[in-house]
């Protein structure tokens, strides 16, 4: 993924959150390709740690990964990477998603 100032924390740095983001992201819809729930809803992320290991520097390339580590009935155990292009990693990340039991309802207001 190509980035730039539009996601600066700091001049000339990425925002942890946009990495954090785009992890939640990727890591979910891995677990809803290699878990995927009886009525094709996404799943729902339980808890996500993601460890910050060097700063983003932008303007730059940052490929993100994903893969499972663990899958048990409704439960995803996935691991992620958001590294450069010689795979120094810039944050690593935990994360354990789960299908619903019933679909997703919006709360009524």
């Amino acid at each position: 993924m190509s980035i730039g100032a539009g996601i600066d924390g700091l001049s000339g740095r990425g925002h942890g959150g946009f990495s954090s983001l785009v992890l939640d992201h990727l890591t979910g819809t891995v677990a809803k390709l290699e878990n995927p729930s009886a009525d094709g809803e996404p799943p729902a992320t339980v808890t996500m740690t993601v460890d910050y290991k060097a700063p983003v520097r932008t303007p730059c390339i940052i490929l993100f990964r994903s893969w499972p580590i663990e899958i048990s009935g409704r439960k995803s155990w996935l691991k992620g990477v958001a590294e450069d292009e010689h795979g120094k990693p810039y944050a690593t990340a935990k994360a354990l998603f789960i299908n619903l039991k019933t679909p997703y309802q919006p709360a009524k207001l």
